[in-house]
């Protein structure tokens, strides 16, 4: 699937340091004493998309093989088209290689025994023109308090949100401190997942029909 998008730069199986799917390895081999946050942008893939103009290129014809391939459960097809058809790819792409992934090793970790907190960045940058969206790295700088400096507003503009820097930053702070942070830890039967946004706050089950196609993919 490298050609739908998919990174190159993955770990290899060598058979020594890593014997098999880093993925199967956390069903198998991850300590249960570590706890652990987890999640993503909600649309990553607008930082490869975005900016170069791609987004505005892609074809039905893309969007349906793209489906196609995924093999997913249900009817993605219906699922994700309900957007333009360059928002649509984002979406596929962004699950793809980010979101579902995330979502996946925080199940697997769940089951393991561990301690998790997942949560989805949903703030729209206004970047690129106001397209850029909550796109891979755009969180990096509120994590880290640095959206003021002239790096970081390439990304996220001239006034990004104070009280998502805070609910952000504040949350990273006090898990490396403490190994807690401030919203309900995940379980299964609810899903309990923070939305970091204008207005961030904890959901429960965000987006469960996107997760259910995506629950028997083999990451």
């Amino acid at each position: 699937m490298i050609s739908w998008g998919g990174t190159a730069f993955l770990p290899v199986i060598d058979r020594d340091l890593i014997t098999g799917s880093p993925m199967q390895s956390l069903v198998n081999n991850a300590d249960p004493s570590i706890p652990i946050v987890v999640g993503s942008t909600d649309q990553e893939a607008r930082l490869y998309l975005v900016p170069n103009g791609a987004i505005n290129k892609i074809t039905q014809d893309q969007v349906s093989l793209f489906i196609h391939d995924l093999s997913l459960n249900g009817h993605p097809a219906e699922v994700y088209g309900n957007k333009s058809i360059g928002e649509s790819y984002v979406n596929l792409q962004s699950d793809y290689t980010f979101r579902m992934p995330a979502l996946h090793i925080a199940e697997h970790l769940v089951n393991n025994g561990n301690t998790v907190w997942h949560y989805n960045f949903s703030w729209f940058s206004p970047a690129f023109g106001g397209r850029l969206g909550p796109a891979h790295f755009v969180d990096v700088p509120f994590t880290f308090n640095t959206t003021l400096s002239n790096q970081a507003k390439v990304m996220v503009g001239e006034n990004p949100p104070k009280s998502l820097v805070q609910a952000i930053h504040d949350n990273w702070i006090r898990f490396a401190k403490s190994d807690r942070v401030d919203w309900t830890p995940y379980h299964l039967d609810t899903r309990p997942t923070m939305r970091f946004d204008m207005k961030s706050q904890q959901v429960d089950d965000p987006e469960a029909s996107i997760r259910e196609l995506w629950s028997d993919y083999p990451f």
